[in-house]
């Protein structure tokens, strides 16, 4: 008799582990997005994201945009992910410094590199619509 309440415990604990394994489960990269930029400036230029991730700051592939060329951003986490812009001919010399982007789960984005007006050295990043 113990055995056989034993043997029943352990279906039902199955049983319960499979259904909450279900209930919670996503498909691979739900919650993902992905970012998209294009390169407005007359330069070639290089950006790059990073996300912290479990108190750890988690760096994307650069991507580098020549003028009017296109790049995306593949699988970014939802949350808070910041965006630097880089001079590709000078990559130390940094166009944007941390322009804060709030990736929404699932909802891609896109943006574009601009330059501003009245300056030929500085560029934003501007989202599109």
């Amino acid at each position: 008799m113990n055995v056989g309440l034993r043997a029943l415990f352990a279906i039902a604990l199955l049983v319960a582990t499979f259904a909450a394994s279900l209930v919670s489960a996503q498909p691979p990269g739900a919650g993902a997005a992905t970012i998209q930029f294009r390169n407005e400036t007359k330069m070639a230029v290089i950006v790059q994201g990073t996300s912290t991730m479990n108190g750890m700051l988690r760096r994307g592939q650069p991507m580098l945009l020549t003028p009017g060329k296109s790049a995306s951003d593949f699988n970014v986490p939802a949350g808070y992910r910041v965006y630097s812009v880089y001079d590709a001919n000078q990559p130390t010399h940094v166009l944007v410094r941390d322009k804060a982007v709030m990736v929404q789960p699932g909802r891609d984005a896109s943006f574009i590199v601009t330059p501003v007006p009245g300056s030929s050295q500085q560029v934003a990043i501007v989202e599109t619509k």
